[in-house]
């Protein structure tokens, strides 16, 4: 017995050596990653203290700063991003050990992010800033809202731990001393793309919809890192301990506070987003049905909202030739309408695109003159920028982008009607006298503008 212990116990060391050796040899990949930034990923990149960041930063006019988080990256806000940088200039970048962002010499705590925040503010010479954090990135703003500063305009916090968190087992033996990095790297190449599959899936409230093999991919690529992984630990270990420090502190927000939180995502972050709200306030808070955590892409339009809620001087977009914007809305009290809600007057060869929101649009609305209108998520821009890129100079067909609440469209001619929700695309050709048609689900933009051409005669 004596004999067998001795031997377990040499086994034992061996196999902590082994991690440690694992660990060692593997340092570099701990501060700058194992993924090499390619022209197939977006971004640039700024030196700050001894951190390089990745960062993005598009479009014109009030500063909004996004932050996401743990794990996370920019990707997270790119749906925010496309919409919003038509009117603002938006400005987004992987958080230390993130993404491509180094962890040089990175203490994984929200303090730390607070400061890294600030410094990329100034280099970048960010003004009257809105700060939006999504999770670990609504904990950094939080932080910051506690302490006053004139160059920030508002914080925006999206489904954040404010005052508690507790982290999983997985997360206590990547921070082992000694251990910890071999484990980490060990995890990497094992089991952590089946955990990103499965923390994904809870955190979508087991809505597959958004994860695409595309999007789960990607998040693979950036979250399997044994820098990301270690990060994320890291991090999470610290973050119950960091959030003490900070909620002693929330009794001196007086900046505008936004929260936002879904009624599908972790109890302990509603009670949270609750309770920031109960302490602080000048705050406002939105909570959203059917909804989990990644709120940016699950409800993109009802975060695009109260974002331009709380910026100021908007840059108008351009007016492109044969280009109408939210102009042509009238009230049509005749018919039974949600109270404040609109009909819009379609004309010939009308392509309409748009957003509608506050209202439950999965089934067809009862009236004759009505469609059957879908809240649209962040597939929106893309789909929008392509169709309005193909036809913006063709005379014969008008292209309308609105991006206000409709209940019904009136179609008086042939009208195209297309909506992203699901990746869907709903063509609506002579309402009054036929049945919507819908295209398969996953059809390609380009097919969408084949059925444009086909539809109006276009190139005939």
């Amino acid at each position: 017995m004596k004999k067998l212990l001795k031997y377990l116990l040499y086994l034992i060391i061996l196999i902590a050596l082994a991690l440690f050796i694992v660990g060692k040899i593997n340092t570099t990949s701990f501060k700058e990653g194992n993924l090499k930034h390619t022209q197939s990923w977006q971004g640039q990149f700024i030196d700050i203290g001894e951190e390089t960041i990745r960062y993005v930063q598009k479009g014109e006019g009030q500063d909004i700063l996004l932050i996401h988080g743990t794990p996370g990256s920019i990707e997270d806000w790119q749906p925010i991003i496309d919409s919003l940088s038509t009117t603002h200039r938006i400005t987004a970048f992987d958080r230390p050990g993130n993404g491509f962002s180094t962890a040089n010499n990175y203490n994984y705590t929200i303090k730390e992010n607070v400061n890294m925040v600030n410094m990329l503010i100034h280099k970048l010479v960010l003004d009257s800033v809105v700060i939006v954090g999504h999770s670990y990135g609504g904990s950094i703003a939080a932080h910051m809202a506690t302490t006053k500063n004139d160059n920030i305009k508002s914080y925006i916090i999206v489904a954040s731990p404010l005052y508690q968190f507790k982290p999983e087992t997985l997360y206590k033996m990547s921070t082992l001393p000694i251990i910890g990095k071999g484990i980490t790297v060990l995890i990497s190449k094992t089991v952590a793309q089946q955990k990103i599959d499965e923390g994904l899936l809870n955190a979508f409230g087991g809505n597959k919809e958004i994860l695409t093999d595309t999007f789960l991919d990607i998040r693979k690529q950036l979250w399997s890192q044994s820098k990301v992984l270690y990060s994320t630990s890291k991090e999470r270990m610290n973050y119950a301990n960091n959030l003490k420090e900070t909620s002693e502190n929330y009794k001196n927000i007086d900046q505008k506070v936004s929260v936002l939180y879904g009624k599908n995502d972790d109890k302990l972050i509603q009670e949270d987003c609750e309770r920031l709200h109960k302490d602080v306030s000048n705050s406002e808070i939105l909570v959203l049905k059917n909804t989990a955590h990644f709120i940016q892409l699950e409800r993109t339009g009802e975060l695009l909202k109260v974002i331009r809620k709380y910026s100021i001087n908007q840059k108008e977009p351009i007016n492109e030739t044969s280009i109408t914007k939210e102009k042509l809305f009238f009230l049509k009290n005749e018919i039974d309408l949600p109270i404040k809600k609109k009909i819009y007057l379609s004309t010939k060869n009308e392509v309409i695109l748009f957003r509608p929101s506050e209202f439950n649009f999965g089934k067809m609305v009862e009236d004759n003159q009505s469609d059957a209108l879908i809240k649209l998520d962040g597939n929106f821009e893309k789909l929008t920028n392509e169709i309005v890129t193909t036809f913006k100079n063709n005379k014969n067909v008008k292209i309308t982008i609105s991006e206000k609440d409709i209940v019904a469209v009136n179609n008086l001619s042939d009208t195209l009607y297309l909506d992203t929700s699901k990746h869907r695309y709903g063509i609506v050709i002579n309402q009054l006298e036929s049945e919507p048609v819908f295209l398969k689900s996953g059809i390609s933009t380009n097919d969408v503008i084949y059925k444009i051409n086909k539809t109006f005669n276009l190139n005939q």
